[in-house]
């Protein structure tokens, strides 16, 4: 068993390998959203939901409240990057996401890593900077904005834009800015 604790600020990124078989049960993760990344072998996991399998290559979020068993082979390594809910909840408000129920929850689908490019690039980036980046700094902030963003632009989700007319695409806003400098 290796834990390989990258970064410990607002976001959390590790990287977990397993020497053998493991089998884990959580109740719930508390307070927390985990984004895994299989970056190698197999995942058996179950939920209320159902159980699915993924593998290297896939990306999948658990909720805070979430009760999961995974089951890993021993060749198992992935990476985590785990988001505290009132990051996730405070992006939604900046965002302008809301949910019908009292929270944010992701849904279990299983997500290709090289069909989600822009965010593991930025996660790779992230990564970088955060060896260098001083954490009294304002920047990591900047960064974890930016990563909850792309997690939620990204990921399926419950919330839905309080104001249906507010696009959430990046050429919106690259239109606004360029309307707003001509004029």
């Amino acid at each position: 068993f290796n834990i390989t604790s990258i970064l410990d600020l607002a976001l959390s990124i590790c990287q977990i390998q397993y020497g053998s078989d493991v089998e884990i049960c959580c109740e719930t993760l508390g307070d927390a959203y985990h984004l895994q990344f299989m970056l190698s072998g197999q995942c058996e996991w179950t939920d209320e939901q159902g159980s699915a399998k993924f593998v290297t290559g896939q990306m999948m979020m658990v909720n805070p409240d979430q009760y999961v068993k995974q089951i890993y082979a021993k060749n198992v390594r992935k990476f985590i990057v785990k988001i505290p809910s009132t990051i996730m909840h405070n992006a939604c408000d900046k965002l302008g996401l809301s949910t019908s129920e009292h929270a944010l929850k992701f849904q279990m689908n299983k997500y290709n890593i090289n069909e989600s490019e822009n965010l593991l690039s930025f996660l790779q980036l992230y990564c970088t900077e955060a060896e260098y980046v001083d954490t009294n700094s304002n920047v990591i902030e900047l960064y974890n904005d930016i990563m909850v963003n792309k997690i939620l632009t990204t990921l399926s989700h419950n919330a839905e834009y309080r104001n249906k007319d507010y696009p959430a695409s990046f050429e919106f806003l690259l239109n606004y800015i360029d309307k707003s400098l001509t004029e």
